[in-house]
């Protein structure tokens, strides 16, 4: 048996040589230069190297049956002069492959590269596109934290950066909860929420060493995006509102649960406009977020152009044309008068909702809008998957939160969750209205499916964090005298001519 070499191509036609069978290395040639992917088929220890004119990606969904193969992907084939050896046409390949059942890998030309990472060791024997089929923040900050820790002369293994993170990203997640509850409501409920995150156990699960997860970085990003939403809110300043838009584009990049993040907030814009507390600020904010979100998140493969395509995104997008529309009816308003007005706003208000169903209709029926995801019917209703995909109900994570698991994961956050409510409404402000949906959605979703606790324990512990701190305030005042009023008291004291009076 004679030795044959597997080669691909890089870049700048420089060849690396991939895996070899046999004796004799020189038996054999590589294909041409100017094929950028590569199919080989090994036959009956006998290697045939099919180029392909096309990406891998399209080729990929031919791979599940064998019959599809000749069809797919053979019709793609063009013999090469170069190559020495090979087995048989291309029809004999693709019965041998058929009866055979030999495997058939594909590698791309960008080694280095992570989007173009193909690893043949998994889901074998099709072997996966890790760039296309993952979210790559988790590898991405690893990677850029390693290099930081070489740059700067700490010789640190790879490993024991992804050992590390999680807890490294914990004490950040502590930080962010500070300033989040301190832009909420001040200082000292920041410091009880902090102290609150760092030791509450639904958090914890997920923030130990060795727990290296897309979930080990998500809970950051979600707080920082809340964080920088909130600025934009309360200054509606541009910057801001970019800096928000960079840190959803993080949040995409780690988990799949920004979904639920996309749609919190146009719902806090919505909430606004229905209670008459849409501003100029608001409109900024989110117009700025959302575009610019919306196209950052699109550059993730793995998540494409789902933000304008999927019916989970629908809600952000709705939301944005009602800002436009609020807009454009804040200006006829300036303009016209009232009456001229009422008859205007009213064929606009009927065309633009006649318009928006008929075009909804359309792009649904015909799946341009793909319908929501079996996990997202069953946040809505918790019976569906049982009744309609088994294999959701099946995972353990999926199933509804038992009332012991609140209480274990918790703990006194339970008791404190109710009383934050009290005062954030007792004290409404566009912030607050923001925690109050957060609170109220997240321990819904959380009684439906056990994983999304880690969502709620941020939220408890910020609620709790305002609860223990108003109540301090307003049953510990003399704890802390105001300096105000020792200021004015030494006022009165230095003032002679009110003690002349008095005597």
């Amino acid at each position: 048996m004679k030795r044959k070499l597997l080669y691909f191509y890089l870049p700048k036609n420089k060849l690396l040589r991939c895996a070899e069978v046999g004796q004799s290395p020189n038996s054999h040639r590589p294909p041409p230069l100017h094929r950028q992917f590569l199919c080989f088929c090994v036959i009956d220890c006998k290697i045939t190297y099919v180029p392909l004119k096309n990406s891998i990606s399209s080729y990929l969904p031919a791979l599940t049956k064998s019959e599809r193969l000749e069809e797919n992907v053979f019709d793609q084939v063009k013999r090469s002069p170069d190559v020495a050896g090979e087995a048989g046409d291309t029809s004999e390949t693709v019965c041998s492959l058929s009866r055979c059942h030999t495997f058939v890998c594909y590698k791309t030309v960008l080694r280095a590269s992570f989007h173009n990472w193909f690893d043949d060791r998994a889901w074998y024997p099709l072997g996966r596109i890790i760039g296309g089929t993952i979210y790559p923040g988790l590898m991405v900050t690893s990677a850029v934290l390693y290099h930081i820790m070489q740059f700067i002369n700490i010789t640190i293994d790879i490993r024991n950066v992804c050992v590390f993170l999680a807890p490294f990203f914990s004490s950040l997640t502590t930080i962010i909860t500070y300033l989040l509850t301190k832009e909420l409501k001040d200082s000292g409920s920041g410091l009880v929420a902090a102290a609150m995150i760092s030791i509450v156990p639904g958090y914890i699960s997920r923030s130990v060493a060795g727990s290296y997860d897309n979930e080990a970085i998500a809970i950051f990003c979600m707080l920082l995006t809340y964080y920088m939403w909130i600025k934009s809110v309360k200054t509606g300043s541009i910057l801001w509102s970019a800096l928000a838009a960079v840190a959803y584009f993080y949040m995409v990049s780690s988990w799949g649960g920004y979904v639920f993040l996309i749609n919190l907030i146009p719902m806090h814009v919505l909430t606004l406009m229905i209670t008459g507390r849409f501003s100029h600020r608001i409109y900024v904010a989110y117009s700025i977020l959302y575009c610019l979100g919306t196209m950052l998140s699109m550059q993730i493969s793995f998540v494409g152009f789902q933000p304008v395509q999927s019916s989970e995104h629908m809600l952000a997008l709705g939301v944005f044309g009602l800002c436009q529309l609020h807009g454009l009816v804040d200006y006829l308003r300036s303009k016209l008068t009232p009456t001229d007005f009422e008859i205007l706003f009213r064929a606009v208000a009927v065309g633009t909702a006649t318009v928006t169903v008929i075009i909804g209709t359309i792009l649904t029926v015909t799946g341009k809008i793909a319908p929501w995801t079996g996990r997202f019917y069953t946040l809505l209703d918790p019976s569906y998957a049982k009744n309609h995909i088994p294999i959701i109900a099946s995972v353990s994570e999926h199933q509804p939160t038992s009332w012991s698991s609140f209480y274990f994961d918790l703990q006194i956050l339970v008791f404190l969750f109710p009383a934050g409510l009290y005062f954030c409404f007792a004290h409404l402000t566009d912030a607050n209205i923001f925690l109050i949906l957060y609170g109220v959605t997240s321990i819904y979703f959380a009684g439906v499916m056990v994983r999304l606790m880690l969502v709620l324990a941020p939220v408890m512990c910020i609620l709790s964090g305002i609860a223990v701190s108003s109540m301090l305030h307003t049953y510990m005042k003399q704890v802390d005298p105001d300096k105000n009023v020792e200021k004015k008291k030494n006022k009165l004291e230095s003032n002679f001519v009110m003690k002349s009076e008095v005597s």
